[in-house]
């Protein structure tokens, strides 16, 4: 049986709110339910907010939040979010520098780094990564680097690196 759309509407809204509302104010309720369901889920779970990663990108300021971050048990550690801002990996991590280096044609080896500001991918060409502090559940660090947008291959410089997490899933 398929229900007219007032109707099934109705149902819903009885089902969810306990009265029923009209279809005008059905969109922008929910809208606001999902609003505060994803501020909610994102200030609870601990895997959607393990710390930041700051910069500046061609001189200005960048920041992503930090949804993944954990250290395997060969030690490598990878740091990710959702929306692909930013990635970092470095295999056998351990407290110290790691120069960020290129294979022969042009693609990193061990230490990655890559940002993404805007629809700009921002990948090095030289530069480094320090981790600063290791443990268990949580490492702090710093990196620049000399890099390029992958897009149209033009130079940029990315300093004052930083970032801040604690391992989730543990």
């Amino acid at each position: 049986m398929i229900l007219p759309a007032a109707r099934l509407s109705r149902i819903v809204t009885k089902e969810l709110f306990g009265q029923p509302m009209r279809i005008r104010t059905l969109p922008r309720t929910l809208l606001i339910v999902a609003l505060h369901l994803a501020v909610a889920i994102a200030s609870q779970a601990q895997g959607l907010n393990a710390g930041t990663v700051t910069a500046k990108v061609g001189g200005a300021p960048f920041s992503a939040v930090v949804s993944i971050a954990a250290l395997d048990d060969k030690g490598k550690l990878a740091l990710s979010n959702l929306s692909n801002q930013v990635q970092i990996q470095v295999p056998k991590a351990k407290a110290g520098k790691f120069e960020i280096k290129l294979d022969a044609d042009g693609g990193l080896i061990d230490v990655i780094v890559v940002l993404k500001v805007g629809r700009r991918i921002i990948s090095p060409v030289s530069g480094s990564l320090t981790i600063d502090a290791l443990s268990a559940s949580s490492a702090s660090g710093r990196f620049e680097f000399d890099g390029k947008d992958v897009g149209s291959e033009s130079p940029v410089k990315v300093t004052e690196g930083r970032f801040e997490v604690r391992f989730t899933g543990k």
